[in-house]
């Protein structure tokens, strides 16, 4: 069977469905010399056919199956956390014949899909997809994904200090944009410089030990953090730093006469 083409029947009796159409995606009518009449409706998700008035032939008419316009929909979540660009768009069509492909934002054509199909990566933005079928038929649907939660900008102050080895550092205060930010710290250098754990979270304080004899830099890596709901967005992280000198040592001169 044809999309479009008239099939002949026999005289008289009433139309059923025919091997081979796809029920959810066509409507039937009869046709002859005089135009084309709907005679039967079926289901798109259950097949049940519904005869339709005048569905009793009594002279000689023709099938004709016509194909349903496409209708498009989308169903959509947002982004997570601003500029990640993890959105997605479930998209839903019926109707139009198979088989099936799709464009988003006037891009290449992504062929062999069925209903429904699910787009990821979509950054923060209108978007259009547009569904065309075999016979030439498209539909669009255009939805937007909104930007996720923002994102905290730390700042440390002081960002840089030096101190002698065994002194207390200067309070790394931490601060960002958006009240309720967390900072998680690690920093390097433990086995040379002992004192500060390797990590913490919050502002940084405490002493640190220079086991060398040379001056060695301790460099505190911190990552903010928001929480809202079941959603945490990391921040960039940003650094601080520590110049640890190491304890004067005196060379004891030998005795002489």
């Amino acid at each position: 069977l044809t999309t479009g083409v008239v099939t002949p029947l026999s005289t008289g009796g009433s139309i059923t469905i025919p091997s081979g159409l796809d029920y959810r995606q066509n409507k039937l009518y009869v046709a002859n010399k005089n135009g084309t009449r709907r005679v039967l409706d079926i289901h798109p998700v259950t097949g049940v056919q519904t005869i339709l008035p005048g569905s009793v032939l009594s002279n000689p008419w023709g099938l004709i199956i016509v194909a349903d316009a496409i209708t498009v929909s989308a169903t959509t979540t947002d982004e997570t956390c601003a500029g990640t660009g993890n959105g997605t768009a479930t998209i839903t069509f019926i109707g139009g014949d198979a088989p099936f492909s799709y464009t988003l934002d006037g891009g290449a054509a992504i062929p062999g899909v069925s209903s429904p199909f699910t787009i990821t990566g979509l950054s923060a933005a209108l978007h259009t997809v547009i569904v065309y079928d075999n016979a030439g038929a498209n539909n669009s649907v255009t939805f937007t994904i909104a930007a996720g939660n923002p994102l905290p900008v730390a700042t440390a102050i002081p960002a840089s200090q030096i101190i002698c080895s065994g002194a207390a550092i200067n309070t790394i205060v931490l601060s960002s944009n958006i009240s309720g930010t967390v900072y998680n710290w690690t920093r390097d250098n433990t086995v040379n410089v002992t004192g500060i754990t390797a990590s913490g979270v919050g502002n940084i304080s405490g002493a640190l030990t220079n086991t060398t004899n040379t001056t060695v830099l301790v460099t505190f890596t911190i990552t903010p953090s928001v929480t809202t709901g079941p959603v945490t967005c990391n921040g960039t992280p940003i650094t601080a730093t520590v110049e640890v000198n190491p304890t004067p040592t005196v060379d004891q001169p030998a005795n002489q006469v």
